[in-house]
């Protein structure tokens, strides 16, 4: 259900465990967290492209979860760096499905200035 109050807001960040980043909101959708803007675009859009295929597999029999095992290789491959080309790929071309190539001009620039300043400070020190 919606958050409405404080202790509803406390259960709701209680329900994201430590590699949790999704919460189901019983009667309304979901709730995701990313350490970065790509990260969570990647992974709204890949939380509602993988709804729509487990509808789609439910039709052909009982499904079977993934192992712990199974989800910790699994963020591993992922890596922890948004500029992981596994991450990059992914957001670059949704990007441009979906004609926002505008935003992969700033982030580029953003990036830019970012190591500038980063560079800078380690010249001054």
């Amino acid at each position: 259900m919606l958050v409405r109050d404080i202790a509803q807001g406390r259960d709701l960040a209680t329900a994201f465990g430590a590699s949790d980043r999704v919460v189901l909101l019983r009667g309304h959708g979901f709730v995701a967290a990313g350490r970065s803007a790509s990260q969570l675009i990647r992974m709204c859009k890949a939380l509602l492209d993988n709804a729509a295929v487990q509808i789609e597999a439910s039709r052909l029999g009982p499904l079977r979860e993934m192992t712990a095992a199974e989800i910790d290789a699994r963020r591993l491959t992922v890596g922890a760096d948004d500029d992981h080309p596994s991450m990059m790929r992914g957001f670059e071309y949704e990007t441009i499905e979906a004609n926002l190539q505008d935003l992969l001009s700033e982030r580029a620039e953003l990036k830019a200035r970012e190591r500038s300043i980063v560079t800078l400070g380690s010249s001054v020190a």
